[in-house]
């Protein structure tokens, strides 16, 4: 998933958290429906003044639309890692799965011995 899919994923994440229609938040950032769209479906490079605008409007601060909240929700979280291996050819899957069945492993070992976190 590029970069703009991402911060759009985010924008539309935190504009539906603020209770705001497409339509209601453009309006107050000063941009079209349209544009709002756009961004949210990842099909333009939004830029930091956009950025600005819409986190006044969903009273967010600006990094809030660079991190990961959204792993906070199981079925995105869950949509998103099959997304990524939909998308990986050979190489990446073994990757994938070499990391996973480390960290896993790992996680099972800091669980038995008490220290996960």
């Amino acid at each position: 998933m590029d970069f703009s899919a991402v911060l759009g994923r985010r924008v539309k994440e935190l504009r539906k958290q603020a209770g705001l229609s497409q339509d209601q938040a453009a309006e107050r950032a000063g941009i079209s429906g349209k544009y709002l769209g756009q961004v949210e479906r990842g099909e333009v490079n939004v830029s930091t003044s956009i950025l600005h605008k819409l986190a006044g409007v969903f009273e967010v601060r600006i990094e809030d639309f660079f991190v990961s909240a959204h792993l906070s929700d199981v079925e995105t979280l869950r949509n998103d890692l099959i997304a990524m291996i939909d998308r990986a050819d050979e190489q990446e899957l073994r990757l994938i799965h070499r990391i996973l069945s480390a960290v896993l492993q790992w996680l099972l070992g800091a669980s038995e011995e008490g220290s996960l976190w």
